[in-house]
């Protein structure tokens, strides 16, 4: 499919050279697919726009364009996610998830204060 929208984008926009050497290089052996059929293998044949389009024109600029203007090929359709928690995790609220963060942190800098030149020490032994 992509060989065949890249081969229709080099025959149309007057390209020969490059395509008599990217068709061998791209190892296609049976004859690349006119526009109208990468269409219908697309499922793009209920689009208007795309239809509309002359044929003269590579259907590699006309997906762009349709892309660029409706910001999506099937305007209407949005993706979503949503970040979820494992149900075997501790069900904490954020407060008590922050509590716990600040908890941590000052644990750290205590046991730092204990020892301030231990972690010195220890760079410059990985350094030696």
């Amino acid at each position: 499919m992509a060989v065949s929208l890249v081969a229709d984008l080099m025959k149309k926009s007057d390209m020969p050279y490059a395509l008599s050497v990217f068709l061998p290089e791209s190892g296609i052996t049976q004859e690349i697919l006119s526009k109208r059929e990468i269409i219908d293998v697309l499922g793009l044949s209920t689009d208007e726009h795309i239809l509309n389009t002359e044929d003269s024109t590579p259907l590699l600029n006309d997906i762009i364009d349709r892309v660029k203007s409706q910001k999506s090929l099937a305007p209407g359709k949005n993706s979503s996610s949503c970040q979820t928690e494992d149900i075997t995790s501790d069900m904490l609220t954020l407060d008590e998830k922050l509590r716990r963060i600040d908890h941590n942190f000052l644990e750290a800098k205590d046991m730092e204060r204990a020892a301030p030149f231990k972690s010195m020490e220890q760079r410059m032994l990985k350094y030696k």
